[in-house]
């Protein structure tokens, strides 16, 4: 069977599957969610193995060519490798190279990390916003600094690649810190790219660097050159860093999501971990899929995941501000 592609009323194509399997998290960063969280998802409501084997099945089949699972925390599924391993099933069954990965803090990444690779991860995005420990204390309000720095250890160790670091430039602070997670990442062979902070969550309105105050930062400290050749669909922009008496040649980019949106070139389309089809971070619209994925056939899963995608607006400039209540950790960033 064929099915057609997920293609949008402006005709962007969704080729990219971000898969939430939890709304919880072990860490309470400032721009995600309160220090004293209520409301969470049920867990019995989760997307199990299954749904996600038949998820990752028919969206191959609607032109979907990546998928990357992300939270909340994935770490906090006891089941992480088995729906990692549903991905890979249907990736193998389907034909296709396996492209599967996960965007995670690395906290208790070292306990699990074997199991996941075994499963069929390949590529891993680590979130760190900061490498001073009372800092990281302070933007997680959580002191589990020498926790994410054994994670790193095991992800330094392992075979996956690439390895990005991810910063949200989350205030003005964060520019002080650029030279020195940019070494870091640098001198481990790693991909870092800055974020910038979204209107999403408790720090909504807040006031933070933007993508262009980042650049003038790196350029101020590091030789960069702009790389061609890379994913036109990518939410980054990314320069290439010439070596250094410190550091050797990389890799950085900058995700200006706010102040540059890529809205135009969106490829991606998110599954929460209750099974909503989200076409468009920024906006509420969406449509469920788990009766679908539980009791439906293919075409129906097809149909629903489609009609959605076709109503996916054409960027978030266009639409109203974000609900005081939107949670990116229900949605899946």
């Amino acid at each position: 069977m064929q099915l057609d592609d997920l293609v949008d009323q402006f005709g962007r194509r969704a080729q990219d599957l971000r898969i939430s399997v939890t709304d919880r998290c072990n860490l309470r960063c400032v721009y995600c969610m309160p220090e004293k969280q209520a409301g969470w998802l049920a867990r019995k409501d989760y997307l199990g193995a299954q749904h996600i084997y038949r998820l990752v099945n028919v969206g191959l089949q609607l032109g979907i060519r990546d998928v990357r699972f992300t939270g909340g925390e994935p770490l906090l599924r006891p089941d992480l490798a088995k729906l990692i391993s549903a991905a890979a099933k249907a990736f193998d069954e389907a034909g296709r190279p396996r492209r599967i990965a996960l965007t995670t803090n690395a906290i208790g990444l070292e306990r699990r990390l074997p199991e996941l690779t075994d499963a069929g991860l390949q590529r891993i995005n680590v979130s760190i916003d900061t490498l001073r420990p009372d800092r990281f204390a302070l933007l997680t309000r959580r002191a589990r600094f020498d926790d994410l720095l054994r994670g790193l250890e095991a992800v330094e160790q392992s075979a996956l690649s690439p390895i990005k670091i991810n910063t949200v430039a989350v205030d003005y602070e964060t520019l002080t810190e650029v030279g020195e997670l940019v070494r870091f990442c640098l001198q481990r062979g790693w991909q870092w790219r800055a974020i910038e902070l979204m209107p999403i969550g408790p720090m909504r309105s807040a006031v933070a660097p933007t993508g262009a105050e980042i650049l003038e930062t790196l350029r101020s400290e590091f030789e960069l050159v702009p790389r061609v050749g890379d994913d036109p669909h990518a939410p980054a922009t990314t320069y290439t860093v010439a070596a250094g008496a410190d550091h050797p040649a990389g890799v950085v980019g900058v995700i200006a999501s706010m102040s540059e949106p890529f809205c135009t070139s969106c490829s991606r389309t998110r599954i929460s971990a209750v099974g909503r089809v989200y076409p468009c971070l920024f906006s509420p619209l969406h449509i469920e899929l788990r009766e679908a994925l539980e009791s439906g056939t293919d075409e129906e899963i097809a149909r629903l995941w489609q009609g959605v995608t076709r109503r996916k607006p054409a960027g978030h400039a266009w639409l109203p501000p974000v609900e005081a209540g939107m949670a990116m950790s229900k949605i899946g960033g």
